[in-house]
């Protein structure tokens, strides 16, 4: 199932910190491409646009990262909601507007 975010004012905006390749072989490969390209940069803070939660994995869709690295794995990211001006971080696994299975 795939839902896009921040496109209203009634849904959420998920933002995503990437932590890098952490001892996980998810599209290792990928991401230090996407690193070394300038797309995707370790600590920094990305406005996801989508949301693709499986049973067996997730992948989301980052804006401002080229689309050919649409679909990266969440388990290299962490996530967070604007709430009264400051980022908390967001479960997203635990939230039925992200995923399906709740």
């Amino acid at each position: 199932m795939t839902k896009i975010f921040g496109s209203s004012k009634n849904v959420k905006r998920l933002y995503a910190r990437y932590n890098g390749v952490n001892n996980c072989d998810f599209d290792w490969e990928r991401f230090k491409a996407a690193e070394k390209e300038g797309e995707l940069s370790v600590g920094e803070l990305y406005v996801v646009e989508e949301v693709a939660m499986g049973q067996s994995s997730t992948d989301i869709t980052l804006q401002g990262v080229d689309k050919k690295y649409a679909c990266l794995n969440s388990v290299h990211f962490d996530f967070a909601v604007m709430k009264k001006g400051q980022l908390k971080a967001h479960d997203i696994y635990e939230d039925k507007e992200f995923n399906p299975y709740l």
